[in-house]
């Protein structure tokens, strides 16, 4: 049981730490683009 939760544990961090990362590179993208455009 605690091998299986601990499992999911991981997958879901993993998962919620490449969406923050595609975040971050996808709001500071679109913010030097929109400096770069001024």
């Amino acid at each position: 049981m605690s091998t299986m939760s601990s499992a999911t544990q991981n997958k879901a961090g993993i998962s919620l730490f490449f969406v923050m990362t595609w975040k971050y590179h996808f709001i500071r993208d679109g913010l030097s683009v929109h400096l770069h455009a001024r």
